[in-house]
């Protein structure tokens, strides 16, 4: 199973979700790794990207994760404050 969400901090969300604390899905189901992250400028895109992330079948998002030259990215854009990473 492939988790999507989106955290400021992805290393202490993750840490977190081991830990037990956050939502409760991830508590019956810890994590067991980061397989990717991407940064968006603002928590506005995160949210868009997460919610069509979440929308993709699982052989839909194993695709997204193995060949990120076909998505859309909006890495160029630079890190802002408040950005999110999804």
């Amino acid at each position: 199973m492939l988790y999507t969400g989106i955290a400021k901090d992805v290393e202490a969300r993750f840490q977190a979700h081991l830990k037990g604390a956050g939502a409760k899905f991830m508590r019956l189901r810890p994590p067991l790794r980061i397989v990717g992250r991407v940064r968006m400028a603002t928590k506005s895109e995160a949210l868009r990207a997460e919610y069509a992330l979440k929308r993709l079948s699982p052989a839909q998002k194993l695709r997204w994760l193995l060949h990120p030259s076909e998505r859309e990215s909006d890495q160029s854009r630079g890190d802002q404050s408040g950005a999110g990473e999804v």
